[in-house]
């Protein structure tokens, strides 16, 4: 199956995502698909501030990030979904932000993680180029 997304580290408290209808385990994890989102609150930041991978190559990740997110290893079995209020079942894409999207490109090919896609567009008010990753389900 290749490289997939084990854990999403999220600076968002519980209480938000459960407002929000997703379903929020006792340990803060949210299962959604077969990704565990593991809610910390903002003590640690906002946004992603940290995933495990299962199935990277652990020397692409010997320095604990992956073109600086935080990024370590996993070899946890997927989780089973949990069922959401809002209907949620699986995480559809993750966006990460680069100044040197070749660079980005570059460090997700080094795991084995070819572009699948990419395009031109100016949808937020800057032209930008986009480049699609898969990883498992999302």
């Amino acid at each position: 199956m290749g490289v997939t997304i084990d854990e999403i580290l999220v600076g968002d408290p519980p209480r938000a995502w459960e407002a929000a209808g997703f379903a929020v385990d006792d340990d803060g994890t949210c299962r959604i698909g077969t990704v565990r989102v593991r809610l910390v609150g903002r003590d640690g930041g906002k946004r992603i501030l940290g995933w495990s991978l299962r199935d990277a190559p652990p020397a692409r990740l010997a320095d604990g990030s992956l073109d600086g997110l935080p990024t370590t290893g996993s070899d946890v079995q997927p989780v089973e979904p949990a069922i959401h209020p809002n209907g949620a079942s699986h995480i559809d894409h993750v966006v990460l932000l680069s100044p040197d999207l070749a660079r980005t490109a570059g460090a997700f090919e080094s795991i084995g993680v070819a572009p699948r896609g990419e395009r031109d567009t100016d949808t937020y008010g800057a032209p930008m180029r986009q480049v699609f990753f898969r990883m498992g389900e999302v």
